[in-house]
């Protein structure tokens, strides 16, 4: 890549999360500080506040139409007209306070957890796939600061970054039945670089992260 493009020099607190709608031919985004939800219509070039003073850490699109988040108090469903709905908020007496997101291609959500707090005793968070009825499980756990994910263009692979750890980690993906197994280390980012943060996975299947605190973006290979 020679360049890049400012699509919108918006003064975000702390933005995240961004998402891109194909078929609405729109970009939606986070500023999760700021608890504001936006949208960009790329023909028009429009940027909307879609919806103000919620938490949204992390999105996914629902083939309702509707958006599927991720924040400190769970998984919520949102059709786009009415408040956000709570769909699973605990799983035990585990809460799920959780980071950033990603749908498989089976249309489960996978999120995992982040109690990181740098001034105190902290717990280490776990990785969620919420079936589509609503079922949850854990699928791994040991993560200091859980944030990207992304899927190989197949589905099979799962990468999972680890911010603190500065570490991510690849997975072995079953798509028919939602398991991750095999856990290993994908990229150790060095102590003098920025922290993995946002991920995603091009259509070559090349892995690009953004570094926070690094002004840059990595792109990994495959192998």
């Amino acid at each position: 890549m020679s360049s890049c493009l400012v699509v919108v020099d918006d003064g975000n607190l702390c933005g995240e999360a961004p998402l891109w709608d194909e078929t609405e031919q729109k970009l939606y985004w986070t500023d999760c500080v700021a608890c504001r939800f936006y949208s960009y219509e790329w023909k028009t070039k429009q940027k909307k506040l879609v919806l103000d003073g919620f938490e949204v850490n992390g999105c996914a699109l629902d083939r309702s139409g509707g958006l599927v988040f991720s924040n400190s108090s769970g998984v919520w469903f949102w059709d786009k007209k009415s408040k956000p709905l709570l769909v699973v908020g605990e799983l035990g007496t585990l809460k799920l306070g959780l980071n950033d997101c990603i749908a498989d291609p089976q249309g489960r959500f996978l999120a995992a957890s982040c109690f990181y707090n740098p001034s105190s005793e902290y717990s280490l968070g776990k990785l969620f796939c919420v079936q589509t009825n609503g079922a949850t499980q854990i699928l791994d756990e040991g993560f200091h600061l859980a944030n990207g994910l992304g899927f190989s263009p197949n589905g099979r692979t799962l990468y999972v970054t680890d911010s603190v750890a500065r570490l991510i980690y690849a997975y072995d993906y079953d798509p028919m039945n939602g398991r991750a197994f095999n856990r290993r280390i994908f990229v150790k980012v060095g102590d003098r670089a920025g922290l993995p943060d946002g991920l995603t996975v091009d259509v070559e299947g090349f892995v690009w992260s953004a570094e926070w605190y690094g002004s840059c973006i990595g792109r990994y290979v495959p192998n």
